[in-house]
């Protein structure tokens, strides 16, 4: 409730509180960069991290991109974003159901989009330049 004392005025049109099911499959809300829409899709696996549960000790949660938007907003401060929504695949954090996930939590949300070795990632300098050596453009 965004209203909790007693003979409060309430503003025409304000949210009073939102009703959520709690026994139903969760959706997570996110915004995505612009640099980063170029790489994604619907269906992609996701990796949720939520700050109430350190992820060093109690893991992540899975889940798969649901929906992208199809257009940028613009945030408080200015900033544009997309908006992608994340179908949860267990409503808990890590193995343990003891460990419930609630509307309203915040959440770290790594979408993958593709996998690399070490070695990869360490030699692709190398890669680049040798790609673009001894060549006019």
């Amino acid at each position: 409730m965004t209203v909790n004392t007693v003979n409060a005025v309430i503003a025409p049109g304000q949210t009073l509180m939102e009703i959520v099911p709690i026994d139903e499959q969760l959706e997570v809300q996110v915004k995505i960069s612009p640099k980063d829409i170029g790489h994604l899709k619907q269906g992609q696996n996701v990796e949720l991290k939520f700050s109430s549960y350190d992820f060093s000790r109690y893991g992540s949660t899975k889940g798969k991109l649901k929906q992208i938007s199809a257009t940028t907003f613009a945030g408080q401060n200015g900033e544009r974003f997309y908006q992608g929504r994340i179908a949860l695949v267990h409503n808990y954090v890590g193995k343990n159901p003891a460990n419930t996930i609630l509307p309203g939590m915040t959440v770290m949300a790594d979408i993958i989009t593709g996998k690399k070795t070490i070695l990869q990632y360490l030699l692709k300098p190398i890669d680049v330049s040798l790609k673009t050596a001894f060549k006019e453009r």
